[in-house]
């Protein structure tokens, strides 16, 4: 097995590229990208916070409303943040095939306590706004996977992005509430985000490591040791939420531009995995609409044969790296889970994805390679299992 390993997502952008980043015109870029005005986009120290922010916001126009609706997998820090807010998480189960909510499930969870109830955008997926006979006072849009997501003008909905590590510009740092035009929450989340720490580590020291790490050479010895829990999904309680370092504006300009070099060639290469793994039987796509406009953060399939899913990731980890299954458990079973945090519930359609998903890498780390990871990707689906 190689030592060189393939990160599973995250852009690259040269490091000399981060040292010379003079430019702070990021706040014009992402306007312009997301479709969403600069006075109504509130920037933080990451996407989580950016949820954390929305939250308290939530909270305190609605203080008779207690809880929030989110898939039973996804990313544990959103119902960390959930916590924190002092606020309830209610799972939902979600539908393999489409990873939106089973609308039985939603419905049911869906009460007149609901603050809110979160839409996941899995991989770049964009996810429908559901039709509830009793819908709360506002929907929240997690695009942390979703760089690409534009605005949308729904009066009731809500939209945070991550631009932290492994995600569409893997700046390490930041994120971003986008506000529907015309919200009360607007002054609400100037005077609550006035309250957040000031974030006080160089932003450019972390995301010019992060890059530099990422290089396959780099990230398979980096990825091995257990210290750095590459790869690892757990709770981690309680979480520091802070404002955006101001040197971040520059670093995210550079990452910017570093994606929008690369999207032509993330845009095949997902074209190429929907023709590689359409040819197989034993495999489904939740989405197939990838395209320059819309790209993924990693490429999600469903293998629904256990046997051929393990030698997916076993034999394309052991020459490039970089295949995940993503989030190992449901949400009440991963590592570390909270006394706070329901652990009871059945979600069968959530229990069949932590057993059938496998992501494949997006990251400008395999280009030049891809023609290689997608042959000897066609070589183990044509054999026989």
């Amino acid at each position: 097995m190689s030592l060189s390993r393939i990160p599973p997502g995250g852009n690259a952008v040269p490091v000399t590229r981060l040292l010379k980043s003079g430019s702070s015109h990021f706040q014009e870029l992402f306007s312009r990208h997301s479709g969403f005005p600069e006075e109504n986009t509130f920037y933080t120290g990451s996407g989580t916070a950016a949820l954390y922010l929305a939250l308290l916001a939530l909270k305190k126009i609605h203080p008779d409303r207690s809880e929030v609706v989110l898939p039973a997998w996804c990313c544990p820090s959103v119902p960390q943040a959930v916590l924190q807010a002092g606020l309830a998480p209610i799972q939902a189960d979600l539908d393999p095939d489409s990873l939106s909510y089973v609308p039985e499930s939603l419905e049911k969870a869906v009460t007149h306590s609901t603050l809110t109830v979160l839409l996941v955008h899995y991989f770049g997926i964009p996810q429908p706004k559901p039709k509830l006979s009793n819908p709360p006072p506002l929907f929240l849009r997690d695009c942390a996977q979703d760089f690409d997501f534009t605005n949308a003008k729904e009066s009731d909905v809500a939209v945070f992005y991550s631009f932290g590590r492994g995600k569409s510009l893997n700046a390490g740092h930041g994120g971003a509430l986008c506000l529907p035009e015309g919200s009360p929450l607007r002054t609400v989340c100037t005077e609550i985000l006035e309250s957040f720490p000031k974030a006080t580590s160089s932003p450019l020291v972390n995301a010019a490591l992060i890059n530099l790490l990422s290089r396959p050479q780099l990230f398979g010895i980096v990825s091995s040791l257990p210290f750095f829990g590459i790869g690892e999904t757990v709770w981690k309680h309680p979480m520091t939420f802070t404002r955006i370092h101001p040197e971040f504006f520059r670093i995210g300009s550079a990452c910017f531009e570093a994606l929008e070099k690369h999207r032509k060639a993330y845009a095949e290469l997902a074209q190429n995995y929907i023709r590689t793994f359409s040819e197989s039987v034993d495999i489904s796509l939740p989405f197939t609409r990838y395209d320059e406009r819309r790209l993924p953060v990693r490429f999600p399939v469903m293998v629904k044969n256990p046997a051929l899913r393990e030698k997916l990731r076993r034999e394309l980890n052991r020459k490039f790296g970089g295949v995940t299954g993503q989030y190992p458990e449901i949400l009440s079973r991963l590592p570390k889970v909270p006394d706070a945090f329901p652990k009871s519930g059945s979600y069968p359609g959530c229990e069949a994805i932590t057993k059938q998903i496998l992501t494949m890498p997006v990251t400008a780390w395999l280009l030049g390679r891809e023609e290689e990871f997608l042959g000897e990707t066609g070589k183990v689906l044509t054999k026989r299992i």
